[in-house]
């Protein structure tokens, strides 16, 4: 058996007797795979729009166990998504925009999109914020 190893901080092969037999197992990958939080996504800057709303747009997540997106705001900087902060669920993987309306004038309003996937497990994307004059 051929193995590296490190002499005098150069890396080099040498070549090993085990005193047993021994042989190399290789798994195929068709086991239970662990069950993987979802990939975040990225939130763009929210674009300000004189109705007292905002367009959101984000990336789309890939993942095959996909299940929803949640828009999530709150006035609070650092806020932790809640089903109290949930504007809306879209379960469309392809829909990567929303109109967040009625938003309070004078404020500014921080946004996360969270994708949650079958599993129940879920990332948050980058929170992004916009101000409402």
């Amino acid at each position: 058996m051929t193995v590296p190893i490190k002499l005098l901080g150069f890396w080099t092969y040498t070549r090993i007797t085990l005193p047993y037999e021994h042989q190399e197992e290789v798994s195929s990958g068709s086991g239970d795979e662990p069950d993987l939080p979802p990939s975040a996504v990225l939130l763009t800057p929210p674009v300000y729009k004189p109705t007292a709303s905002a367009d959101l747009t984000w990336s789309r997540n890939v993942d095959v166990d996909f299940l929803r997106y949640e828009v999530h705001t709150s006035k609070d900087p650092m806020f932790v998504p809640t089903e109290g902060t949930k504007l809306v669920a879209i379960e469309d993987q392809n829909v990567m925009q929303h109109t967040a309306g009625n938003l309070q004038h004078l404020t500014t309003h921080y946004f996360i999109i969270r994708v949650v996937d079958e599993g129940g497990q879920h990332a948050d994307s980058n929170r992004a914020s916009v101000f409402i004059p």
